[in-house]
């Protein structure tokens, strides 16, 4: 089997259809209070591999939010939450955002415990042998 990999330049490219589905949605993610933290966390991704990415994501949002550490990290806490319940009640943006990054959960949800990090570590397992079936089906 033929394996083809995820290059940066994909990459580079489901970041922009994410960040293209997130415009095209401000209003609802407003409402949700999800927008600040979405683009925050889509903005600093050049720094997805390094120790301080979520550092990076921090400091986006105390610059769009005008606000200190302090309230950017609670912010940041509570946008975690509101993800995971509306990803818990299927929110249609956030599984279309999700789709255009679909190589690993969104980096944007935090794992609760190691059950759910084990889930997870298998959902992406199990999803593996399909997208490469797919990407040489494509090719």
């Amino acid at each position: 089997m033929k394996q083809v990999a995820f290059t940066f330049g994909q990459a580079d490219a489901a970041i922009n259809y994410a960040k293209r589905v997130v415009r095209a949605n401000t209003g609802p993610l407003e409402e949700l209070d999800l927008l600040t933290g979405l683009l925050a966390y889509l903005s600093v991704t050049d720094y997805l591999t390094e120790p301080h990415f979520e550092g990076k994501v921090t400091e986006e949002i105390m610059d769009m939010l005008g606000v200190r550490e302090r309230a950017a990290l609670e912010y940041k806490r509570k946008f975690r939450e509101k993800v995971g319940r509306e990803l818990e009640a299927r929110n249609p943006v956030l599984l279309a955002i999700i789709r255009e990054l679909a190589t690993e959960p969104p980096i944007f949800v935090a794992a609760t415990d190691a059950e759910t990090e084990d889930n997870r570590r298998l959902l992406r397992e199990s999803r593996q042998p399909m997208a490469e079936y797919t990407r040489e089906e494509a090719a």
